[in-house]
């Protein structure tokens, strides 16, 4: 009976383990490789800031936290990858905005000249205009002379 006495001040030990049924806690692996009682993997799994339950374990034995550094290796090593791609973009993107800026300010030069010559233009017909209005005899006199001077140049003569 001494033996019995042994195994339910075991069992006492567990009764306030999760499942609350004073089961034999389960072996675990430590950091450094010992074997350690149900009791001590959760406190060094709790100091570890992991938690103990083998629920928590994916598929292969990885902890979370392991699972956790592998994704963000995994997502570091996708930024490395992405970021002088990213990068050119970015190169490309500002050269592209510059050349539409010196497109816009060609554009409004060209414009600006086509106003000066449209201006140019009409202020030169008000000016001919005018000196048709004052002078009809010698507007009609030099309409016959670039005639005549066209005609003599083109070879046409009667």
């Amino acid at each position: 009976m001494q033996a019995d006495t042994g195994s339910n001040s075991s069992s006492n030990a567990n009764a306030g383990s999760p499942s609350g049924q004073g089961a034999k806690p389960q072996e675990r692996s430590g950091a450094a490789g010992s074997t350690l009682s149900g009791d001590a993997a959760t406190s060094e799994a709790q100091a570890r800031g992991i938690s103990a339950q083998a629920g928590d374990r994916p598929a292969g034995g990885q902890t979370l936290a392991d699972a956790a550094a592998g994704a963000h290796r995994a997502v570091n090593a996708t930024v490395e990858k992405v970021a002088p791609v990213i990068d050119a973009v970015h190169d490309k993107v500002e050269a592209a905005k510059d050349a539409a800026q010196g497109a816009k300010q060609i554009a409004q030069d060209a414009r600006d000249k086509v106003v000066d010559a449209k201006d140019a233009a009409a202020e030169w017909a008000g000016a001919a205009r005018d000196a048709v209005r004052e002078h009809p005899f010698a507007a009609i006199a030099g309409a016959l002379l670039i005639g005549a001077a066209w005609a003599s140049l083109s070879g046409r003569r009667r």
